[in-house]
């Protein structure tokens, strides 16, 4: 660190600064609270009637944007980073799933797909 710096010191409370702003940067908590709460959202529309294409489409478009949120937070190779950047990966693919097997459905019944899926 020493020889990286070029002789000069550290300042604390600059390096306490840029830590809280890199843990900042890297918490996940909302984007998990986020997409627990779309998931309950989603579990709703499917338990009730009436038109659930567009609602549902524009929750699985909401989750797909929190996993990739939890990615672009989570860099590095560490084994709890690497633990989440797999777990974001699979929420991912299930979304990519249901939004596909929702796409084949409207499909079949002549409704409208969303243009992400």
């Amino acid at each position: 660190m020493k020889e990286l710096l070029g002789g000069t010191g550290i300042d604390p409370a600059r390096l306490a600064q840029e830590a809280a702003v890199l843990a900042e940067r890297s918490d996940i908590s909302e984007e998990l609270d986020r997409l627990r709460s779309h998931l309950q959202q989603f579990g709703k529309l499917l338990d009730g009637a009436g038109e659930l294409g567009k609602k549902l489409d524009f929750l699985l478009q909401e989750m797909h944007r929190e996993a990739n949120t939890m990615l672009s937070k989570t860099p590095g190779v560490e084994s709890e980073a690497l633990a989440i950047t797999g777990l974001a990966l699979e929420i991912k693919a299930e979304i990519e799933k249901t939004a596909g097997a929702g796409t084949k459905h409207r499909m079949s019944m002549g409704t409208e797909i969303a243009p992400w899926c």
